[in-house]
């Protein structure tokens, strides 16, 4: 009876030990390896260099205030389609109005001026007064000097010795006083040169200047959209101005931004490392004919639409982004304006670089790539043998095929699963 139950514990034993050992074996199973094929065959292959970017109008414009003062309220709104020259806003300044009159008042004293300096020398006012100072005196010592004759002429002194005298010193001044109005006169023909004329014109032609920005300043009072456009945005709040209606804003305050829709770009970027793929020359050639620039296609996820347009700017030099890579500035331009988009909008687009229609391919998994070498694993009398190939195209999905390859060969490429 002991034996019979040693033995059944035993074969007991055993059962749980081969169960376990099962067990074991099955948690340790190898991967099984699956491997999918490809016929190779002729298809399309499109090379495209991707970037990001934003909308933006060709003409668009920030206007900001010329003149400080108050601000009249917005008599435009956001979304509103505006002319040219069309007025948007009233700002009221006072003190400019005063500021171009004095200076106008000022302008008309220098021209004055500047016309006496110009005029021939006898026909300037202070030569005038020189010479009728100049003929007085010579007048006054012609007086004397006859008057001294005649009493020294007649023999019979009518004068005593001592009024004689007098009358002699009277004479020699009235000679000095003469001597220095002609002197005076002389130096008044002479006193204007060119260099003083030049300055005087200079004087007028700042003060014209001057006027002209105060002028502007005062047309500057009426607040003016310089394109036909779009009012993207009023940058001052109306509730802003009701509740502080006497406020004053500063010269150059922003007011409100324009742009005219119908001519709507992509501005973006591409990695440097996708620069060299474009053809620069060509592509900043303006004579170049759109149909001959490279393609781009604009992807307008939030709109669920795809733009096509042509690259017709590449920059010359790479500017470093927020994460250290260079990028290079593109700009994407349109033949048609696109509907239903606006300003700012953020965008990514893809420029195609290369095509190749009815070209041999394979899909980019079934090649390994070994520096500037590629194999696929390719079937021969069905078992794999590694083939270099070389490849022309690449649509990050396939490649182009240019040798190594035939068509209806099939390449076998390997993955494992549990």
């Amino acid at each position: 009876m002991r034996f019979a139950l040693r033995v059944f514990i035993v074969a007991v034993a055993a059962v749980v030990a081969v169960v376990l050992i099962k067990l074991l074996l099955g948690s340790d199973k190898s991967p099984d390896r699956v491997s999918k094929q490809f016929a190779v065959c002729r298809g399309t292959v499109e090379e495209t260099v991707q970037g990001t970017g934003a909308l933006e109008s060709a003409s668009a414009a920030t206007i900001i205030s010329k003149v400080k003062g108050t601000l009249g309220e917005p008599l435009v709104k956001e979304g509103e389609q505006v002319a040219k020259d069309q007025i948007l806003m009233q700002i009221t300044n006072d003190e400019i109005e005063s500021l171009v009159k004095l200076k106008e008042a000022e302008i008309a004293k220098l021209e004055d001026e500047l016309a006496e300096l110009s005029k021939p020398a006898e026909e300037r006012t202070d030569v005038k007064k020189a010479k009728a100072a100049c003929d007085r005196a010579q007048n006054e010592y012609d007086k004397k000097k006859r008057e001294l004759e005649n009493q020294e002429a007649t023999g019979a002194l009518r004068l005593s010795e001592q009024e004689l005298e007098q009358l002699r010193k009277e004479v020699e001044f009235a000679r000095r006083d003469a001597e220095l109005a002609k002197a005076a006169y002389d130096e008044a023909l002479e006193a204007v040169t060119e260099a003083d004329i030049q300055e005087a014109e200079e004087n007028v032609t700042q003060a014209k200047l001057e006027l002209d920005k105060l002028e502007e300043q005062a047309a500057g009072r009426e607040v003016r959209s310089p394109i036909k456009g779009t009012v993207l945005e009023v940058m001052i709040e109306p509730e802003d101005l009701v509740v502080d209606p006497d406020k004053e804003y500063a010269e150059d305050t922003a007011l409100f931004r324009v742009a005219d829709l119908d001519t709507l770009l992509v501005r973006g970027r591409i990695y440097q490392t996708d620069e060299a793929k474009l053809d620069r020359d060509r592509i900043n050639d303006a004579d170049v004919p759109d149909a001959e620039r490279p393609e781009a296609r604009v992807q307008l996820s939030g709109l669920g639409q795809t733009l096509r347009g042509m690259v017709t700017y590449l920059s010359l030099t790479p500017q470093e982004s927020s994460t250290g890579v260079g990028q290079f500035e593109v700009k994407v331009s349109f033949p048609t304006p696109p509907q239903g988009v606006t300003d700012g909008l953020q965008v990514s687009f893809d420029i195609v670089v290369g095509r190749a229609d009815n070209v041999l391919v394979v899909p980019v998994r079934f090649v390994e790539l070994e520096g500037p070498k590629a194999y696929v694993q390719k079937l021969v009398r069905g078992r794999p043998v590694r083939t270099e190939v070389r490849f022309g195209l690449s649509d990050n999905q396939h490649y182009e095929v240019l040798d190594g390859l035939s068509e209806g060969d099939v390449i076998q490429w390997e993955t494992t699963t549990r």
